[in-house]
């Protein structure tokens, strides 16, 4: 199939799906820019806000107010960096650590629903093209 045909049918399919999660994503307690900054912090290791800035594609002081959030969530914390004492850390905190287990289980459970009414071919077809969609989306 070539480029052009295989993007303009995989195209409605991301909308939908997209949609599909943020329709999901509406009903938990985070937006889905929180949800994502979690998601960066859930390794332990602490961030600067200018890291999570530049991971997300958004602009410093938009970062310092969703951490600002989500640290009167208590779902992160900001201390010094110890590298440069001008810089600030965000960590995750073990409520926000529950919270974004509990999201991705939730997550997970809703494409879990989708893919049951699926049969096992049509299963292995999606599990046999992960691998591309990761090469797609490391670009």
């Amino acid at each position: 199939m070539l480029a052009t045909s295989l993007a303009t049918a995989l195209r409605p399919r991301v909308v939908r799906l997209t949609h599909l999660i943020r329709r999901h994503a509406a009903k938990l307690p985070l937006t889905l820019a929180q949800s994502s900054v979690l998601g960066i912090l859930i390794d332990g290791k602490p961030h600067r806000i200018r890291e999570l800035a530049e991971i997300e594609q958004v602009e410093a002081p938009t970062m310092t107010q969703i951490v600002a959030r989500m640290e009167a969530q208590h779902w992160v914390e900001r201390t010094m960096c110890k590298e440069d004492r001008r810089g600030v850390a965000v960590r995750i905190t073990g409520v926000g650590r529950r919270l974004a287990e509990k999201v991705t289980a939730s997550r997970n459970a809703m494409l879990e629903d989708l893919l049951s009414h699926l049969s096992n071919n049509e299963r292995e077809a999606i599990q046999t093209a992960l691998p591309a969609l990761d090469r797609l989306l490391d670009q």
